[in-house]
Parts: C-alpha cells; sequence; structure tokens
C-alpha cells in the first residue's frame, strides 16, 4: 500500500503547488485534474525525485525518509515526457537501464531484459534502434524501463496522450495486468482510461484533493439527473439556464450539451446514462473549477 500523509508544496515565491494532499492507494488509482492541478508535481514527490515541503510518503510501511537503494528499486515511472537515445537499441537500453536497477548478474540481467520485452509486446523489435521508434512503441519502451525488476509502486503519466485506439488500447491492458501486484496512480486527462482501468479516482485541483471516489460509486451518483440537451448557437438567448452544464461540444452545428439536473430541464432534453467524465466536470463545477461551464 501506498500512503501519502498531508503532502505539501511550496515553491519560492510562495507559489503553493499542493496543500495537505491525503489518500491511501492500492491496485490501479486514477489521477485526474485541469492544467495546473498539481498533477506532475504529486507524482515527482511520490517517485521520491523531488522533496515535499510539508508532509511524509510511505510505501507498505517504509516512510519515504527511511527510503534505502532497495527501496527504491521497487519504485517504476514513465514520466509524460522522457528522452532516449535514438542510436540505441531497445535491448542495450534497457540492459543499462537493468545494471542502475541493481542486477548485478548478467543471465538475471539477459533474463529482466527479455521479460519486459516480452510483457510489452516489444521482443521482435528489441535489436532495432529507438530512433527508429514509433510513438506507441516509445510509449511501451518507456512503459518496459518502467516494470524493470517487477516495482511494488508505478506512477504512470499520461500514457496514452497521442496514441491512436489501437496503441492505446493495448497500452491500457499492459498497465491492467500489473494491478495484481503493483500499486499503480495512472494520471490522465482521459476521464475514460479510469474508468477503464483504475479502482479509485483521485481528482486533484488548485493542489488541493477535490475527491477520491469509486468510478461506480461517482457513476450511480448521477444516476437518473443527467440530460442532453441540443441547441442552435445562433438562435441560442443569453438568459442563464435553469440546469448546470457539464459539458460542451459541437456537433453538425449544434451544441450538445451534458447537463445535471434533477428534474427535465426543457422539452428537448433526453435522460442519458452518466459516465465518470459527467461526473468529473460535477465535482470541478461544484468548487467553481475547470473547464465546465455552470449555468
Amino acid at each position: 500500500m501506498l500512503i501519502a500523509n498531508q503532502l505539501q508544496m511550496i515553491y519560492k515565491g510562495g507559489l503553493r503547488a499542493l496543500h495537505n494532499v491525503s489518500f491511501a492507494a492500492t491496485g490501479i488509482v486514477g489521477l485526474v485534474g485541469p492544467n495546473g492541478a498539481g498533477k506532475s508535481t504529486l507524482m515527482r514527490i511520490l517517485v521520491g525525485i523531488q522533496e515535499p515541503t510539508g508532509g511524509d510518503v510511505s510505501l507498505d510501511g517504509t516512510t519515504q525518509s527511511d527510503w534505502v537503494l532497495q527501496t527504491r528499486q521497487r519504485i517504476g515511472y514513465l514520466p509524460q515526457d522522457f528522452g532516449l537515445y535514438p542510436e540505441a537499441t531497445a535491448k542495450e537500453l534497457l540492459v543499462h537501464l537493468a545494471v542502475l536497477k541493481g542486477y548485478a548478474r548478467k543471465h538475471e540481467r539477459r533474463a529482466e531484459v527479455e521479460r519486459v520485452l516480452a510483457a510489452t509486446n516489444l521482443t521482435s523489435v528489441g535489436n532495432r534502434r529507438l530512433g527508429g521508434f514509433s510513438g506507441g512503441m516509445r510509449q511501451r519502451f518507456g512503459l518496459a524501463q518502467a516494470i524493470l525488476g517487477m516495482p511494488r509502486f508505478l506512477a504512470i503519466d499520461e500514457p496514452t496522450a497521442g496514441l491512436d485506439p489501437d496503441e492505446r488500447y493495448r497500452l491500457l491492458n499492459l498497465i491492467a495486468g500489473l494491478a495484481q501486484t503493483t500499486v499503480v496512480i495512472l494520471s490522465t486527462h482521459i476521464v475514460q482510461d479510469v474508468s477503464d482501468l483504475c479502482n479509485r479516482m483521485l481528482v486533484l485541483n488548485g493542489g488541493c484533493l477535490v475527491d477520491d471516489v469509486q468510478p461506480h460509486s461517482a457513476i450511480e451518483a448521477l444516476r437518473g439527473r443527467v440530460w442532453r440537451v441540443i441547441s442552435d448557437p445562433v438562435r441560442r438567448d443569453n438568459a442563464e439556464p435553469a440546469y448546470r452544464i457539464l459539458s460542451n461540444r459541437l456537433v453538425g452545428g449544434q451544441v450538445v450539451s451534458n447537463c445535471l439536473s434533477s428534474k427535465r430541464p426543457n422539452d428537448n432534453a433526453v435522460l442519458i446514462e452518466p459516465t465518470l467524465e459527467d461526473y468529473y466536470f460535477a465535482r470541478l463545477s461544484e468548487a467553481g473549477l475547470g473547464d465546465s461551464h455552470v449555468g
């Protein structure tokens, strides 16, 4: 189990990136929030790259301040942006990283590299230079290096950004397979990824933990209250609607809105099944935050 206790991060100049963030994590936990919410700062603190100005982190009962090399070797990290040596092959770089992970014996190192290549479906391209990898292959390689040494805790930041649907689902399936033995924190802007994978969702905004909820419970809380309203953007009046607009999108020249209301907003409204994304927008709008519009 990973436990974050009253984490704070205040940068020089007084900028507060995190404010008393506390949670306990097992399985796969989704971390969502708008840009600037503090997600990347939290991820760097959780893996020990950045030291908080307050609070602490523990993994299986060992606090971060007491972590030794052996404990750090049990952590994997896939940042949103990571560099590769384009002239190196996938195997060459993984062997180098395996040495840093503590694999001193050559046969053990080789076996571990082959294991992570197989797990990420990269065995056939293990001897190919990384500079020739596609975007999806790069992301799978990033996951391969993160799971070297079978880490007890894995932090993954925006793993599916920019991937086509096939690569996205392939990567999500790989992550899902880790849940039996690894605590995973998945930071993403794609709420659907959280709905598909995670047993919990953390909503972060302005450095504060806005919510900590099970996806199924979150969706059930909105059942019977989410409506789809279609309107003509040219003919819309300026009056404030009597319902909360969670999200808008333009479809075929018309504005399609997902709205939150305990009763039917108007004659054209259609009751729809709520999604985790609807809940996410509802939570941010309740706090006066985020991109959703509050009517």
